[in-house]
């Protein structure tokens, strides 16, 4: 496909100008998708999640993924999302901790309670 990028069209294709111009011009995510479920204040209609992770009006729910970025960055995200999971994690440890939850009030399949996320 010799279609010019976007940005690109007035460069003949293939020429040295044209890659120098692709390279500044392009930026699509690949196969690394993010900022779907961005991040925000609840006041903010398009965000999604809170600085804790969790889902803005849904109980229980977190998400922990690159989704919840404002902004994708241009290099790969493996580190940011592995850096996202951690903190999820720390976040649900430090919920759970801080509530001392009573085991035997509680069963065991799961999550209970809007507090405990």
């Amino acid at each position: 496909d010799t279609t010019p990028g976007v940005g690109c069209e007035k460069k003949s294709f293939g020429t040295i100008d044209y890659w120098l111009c692709l390279i500044e011009n392009y930026t699509g995510c690949g196969a690394h998708v993010g900022g779907t479920c961005k991040m925000g204040p609840s006041e903010d209609p398009t965000a999604v999640v809170d600085p804790q992770l969790k889902v803005h009006g849904i109980g229980r729910l977190r998400i922990a993924g690159v989704s919840i970025m404002p902004v994708v960055v241009r290099g790969n995200i493996n580190a940011v999302a592995i850096m996202i999971g951690e903190r999820c994690a720390d976040f649900i440890k430090d919920t759970w901790d801080n509530n001392k939850i009573d085991e035997d009030t509680y069963p065991q399949w799961g999550l209970y309670g809007d507090e405990f996320y």
